[in-house]
C-alpha cells in the first residue's frame, strides 16, 4: 500500500493559522488566582512556560497554581 505524501491545503489550514499565537500573547489573559494545567515531559512547551514566568514576575501575578 502506498500513501499519498503530498500536502494539500484546505480552508481548515487557514483557520488553524489564524488561531496561532506567540507565547507572550497566549499568556496575556492569565490573571492572579488562576489555575493552569499543561502537559508533562515532552509536551511541556518551553517558550510558553518562559513567557508565563516572565509575565508572573513582571506583573506580580499571585496565587497562580500550575499543574
Amino acid at each position: 500500500m502506498e500513501y499519498d505524501t503530498t500536502m494539500t491545503y484546505t480552508t481548515s489550514d487557514s483557520r488553524y493559522q489564524a488561531l496561532l499565537k506567540n507565547p507572550d500573547d497566549a499568556v496575556k489573559p492569565i490573571e492572579s488566582g488562576e489555575t493552569i494545567v499543561y502537559g508533562m515531559s515532552v509536551s511541556q512547551p518551553p517558550a510558553l512556560l518562559r513567557a508565563l514566568a516572565d509575565r508572573i514576575l513582571s506583573e506580580n501575578l499571585q496565587n497562580i497554581n500550575i499543574y
